[in-house]
């Protein structure tokens, strides 16, 4: 006969949950253990999990088997004051699906408290991330302004470097016109085509683009900005949990995630700067892009040219139009990406 289940005592504060000890490995010791499920008692909660150790020459007591049965399960309180131990589909068999509803509220409470403690071990981390990111904000901001010279300067060469790097793993190419000696061939075979050349377009590498990263964001300056916010945000809601539901918890975690990729964006940013204003990757990409536009791509006008850390083009109606490495640029705090490598959630998050 299926057993009845009250209602789980009120809901406990946050401040107790994170020190309720929810997963068990030594289940036999647990107060008020009984070995059978006495007459007339309810359930009316489930308090922890155990994984029994010493598997499988060991078992765990299953009040329902009455026996060393299970290698996992959980313990339940029951209306009398006393705890058993019941796997999973023995707790339903008793109790039906009372037992579901009480398993997905533990599995909830259990959720909360990993997210309470996560937040606990990140607040120092936070508060002293947030110090050293203030070292970022003039880098980050001298890109951010490299960007918009570029875009302003030379647009067109901006957008089309952009897209190499985006689509086509950094590699600019041209489309050049050559003798197609295997058709040629065939034709010489069939008797078809005379003496006539065949030519086709044929794509070709000429570069690769040093620094790529210097391309991951256009705006990372923003990138430092939503960091800190978000930081922010989490390490104030760190101490005020409980207004918070569950999924307003895990959304945190998504704040962190957000804030740590964008830091490692700038940090690609940062140091694909550098190598991106080489003066031998400025003289290649002036080079193809002179290339290019004889090739076809008339889009790319005026010439192309690199002297030093400086690109240069020169416009058909006679206009100089440069672009060079950021000014001041100054080198990024390392300790801050070690610091958001310590937010990263563990696995069992």
């Amino acid at each position: 006969m299926t057993v009845a289940a009250k209602a789980p005592s009120s809901a406990r504060s946050d401040a107790e949950l994170r020190y309720r000890q929810l997963r068990i490995s030594d289940p036999d010791r647990y107060p008020g253990l009984v070995h059978r499920i006495p007459p007339r008692a309810d359930l009316v909660e489930i308090v922890a999990t155990y994984v029994y150790q010493g598997w499988p020459e060991n078992k765990g007591w299953c009040a329902r088997c009455e026996g060393h049965r299970h290698q996992r399960g959980f313990i339940a309180s029951l209306s009398d004051g006393s705890a058993v131990m019941l796997g999973r589909n023995c707790g339903q068999a008793v109790f039906g699906t009372s037992w579901d509803h009480l398993e997905a509220a533990f599995k909830a409470t259990r959720s909360r408290q990993d997210r309470l403690l996560e937040l606990d071990r990140m607040a120092p981390i936070i508060d002293r991330l947030l110090e050293r990111l203030k070292a970022w904000r003039h880098p980050a901001q001298k890109l951010t302004a490299s960007h918009r010279r570029f875009r302003a300067e030379i647009p067109i060469l901006q957008q089309k470097l952009s897209d190499a790097v985006a689509q086509a793993g950094g590699v600019l190419t041209v489309h050049v016109r050559e003798r197609d000696a295997a058709e040629e061939a065939r034709r010489a075979e069939r008797g078809t085509g005379g003496d006539e050349p065949v030519y086709r377009w044929v794509e070709k590498s000429v570069h690769r683009i040093a620094g790529q990263g210097y391309f991951a964001a256009r705006d990372p300056q923003a990138l430092v900005a939503e960091s800190e916010k978000a930081l922010k945000e989490v390490r104030a809601a760190q101490g005020d949990t409980d207004a918070r539901s569950l999924a307003s918890l895990k959304q945190l975690k998504r704040h962190i995630e957000t804030a740590v990729e964008n830091l490692q964006t700038v940090a690609a940013v940062h140091s694909g700067a550098g190598a991106f204003f080489e003066p031998r990757n400025l003289r290649a990409i002036a080079e193809w892009a002179n290339e290019a536009r004889g090739a076809g791509q008339r889009d790319l006008h005026g010439h192309f040219d690199a002297d030093g850390e400086e690109l240069y083009l020169e416009t058909p109606d006679g206009q100089v139009c440069s672009m060079g490495p950021p000014p001041d640029l100054g080198s990024l705090d390392p300790e801050v990406l070690d610091l958001a490598a310590q937010l990263r959630p563990s696995a069992s998050d």
